[in-house]
């Protein structure tokens, strides 16, 4: 936990990142390592992200494309660079 926290405070996110993670294979319930490591990606996240997954008109547009399409009897539906999973 000390190495870790040293890797976050000198900058190294992504060290820290893999030492929380060899923590917990070692202690998978240390809340510890999980608040930690959960934090810290989150804080790696950029901020437009957040509003563009919570701008209504973009996801309702994408919910009504891909309705039309499946009400059209396509069986498939490509998302390309969303990387959330959202859809």
């Amino acid at each position: 936990a000390a190495l870790a926290t040293v890797q976050y405070k000198s900058g190294a996110l992504r060290s820290s990142i893999s030492t929380w993670e060899k923590l917990l294979k070692i202690s998978p319930l240390s809340l510890l390592a999980l608040e930690s490591r959960d934090n810290l990606c989150s804080s790696m996240v950029d901020r437009w992200h957040f509003r563009m997954l919570n701008d209504e008109q973009r996801n309702r547009g994408f919910q009504e494309a891909i309705g039309r399409a499946v009400a059209e009897g396509r069986k498939t539906v490509l998302d390309v660079g969303c990387g959330t999973g959202f859809l």
